[in-house]
């Protein structure tokens, strides 16, 4: 493991401890939550960007209300790549962020309506960021022990290396849903589609699809909530005839502020995050063209 992910990890560390101790003691009329991550990616592409590699993650959620059907949430993720294992280190990304906002309308039928807009940067190793932004519409509801979700979107490039490269113009749709066994018990699938026009080259077309596998319980009876999941995601430069092949493994412990359970907040209509195969078709650009 590289030094820079030895230095994220003991920041992940860290913000998660300021996280659990601190937020919930200051927010009492909010909700959310801290979380870290540990995983590896297994990339193969027909041009740069294969290797195997590990990554550290933090995110953080906070939720409120500006009324009893009227609420509101910001989300905030980081996360460093062991680049320095990939077999090709010039132009893999080194860390990524990524910061959202989202207004949810909630109905007494238990239906949650929303908007989102997000901004994804991606920090390259020794070449030029790449950044863009995203915004849509979502939509959640519990039927029975079954949570189901959707989000719509529309996003653009808004920095990359100068020839018109990465997320530009694209259009996004994310669904999923989780079978609840208990409160605090899970397992759940989702998938996202994409595109971007151009992509690579100021002219090349990007199409893009991930699908994730995931798995939670509470661990003992402590107020941590883990979580395994497995992404497969392909980005395709359709015109170049240039994919990559990723493949995510990851395990994600979560500390819920007061308490909640996970079915609580599914059934509250918590945050659902952003779609992350676009930001990461934003990152991946330099590596494809």
């Amino acid at each position: 493991m590289g030094v820079n992910m030895k230095n994220l990890a003991t920041a992940i560390a860290a913000l998660a401890i300021v996280g659990v101790t601190v937020a919930p003691s200051q927010a009492r009329d909010y909700t959310g939550w801290v979380s870290g991550s540990i995983g590896a990616y297994d990339n193969s592409s027909t041009d740069d960007g294969s290797g195997s590699y590990g990554f550290g993650a933090l995110d953080a959620t906070i939720e409120g209300q500006f009324s009893p059907t009227l609420g509101w949430a910001l989300d905030a993720r980081i996360e460093g790549y062991d680049h320095e294992s990939a077999d090709d280190p010039f132009e893999q990304p080194e860390y990524t962020g990524i910061f959202a906002g989202h207004l949810t309308k909630s109905y007494d039928n238990g239906v949650h309506w929303g908007v989102f807009a997000g901004y994804g940067h991606t920090w390259l190793n020794q070449d030029d960021d790449y950044s863009m932004w995203m915004a849509g519409v979502e939509a959640q509801t519990m039927l029975d022990d079954i949570h189901i979700f959707g989000q719509i979107g529309y996003g653009d490039n808004i920095r990359s290396d100068g020839e018109e490269e990465g997320f530009n113009a694209g259009y996004m749709l994310r669904a999923g849903g989780s079978y609840f066994l208990w409160e605090d018990t899970s397992f759940g699938v989702e998938g996202s589609l994409a595109n971007a026009n151009p992509y690579i080259d100021g002219n090349d077309e990007g199409e893009f699809s991930g699908a994730t596998l995931h798995a939670q319980t509470r661990v003992l009876d402590l107020p941590i909530h883990a979580r395994v999941y497995a992404s497969f995601n392909r980005y395709d430069a359709t015109t170049e005839n240039d994919t990559l092949n990723e493949r995510i493994y990851g395990l994600t412990l979560t500390y819920r502020f007061h308490g909640e359970t996970s079915q609580a907040a599914a059934r509250r209509g918590a945050s659902l995050g952003v779609p992350m195969v676009p930001i990461y078709a934003n990152g991946w650009a330099e590596q494809l063209d």
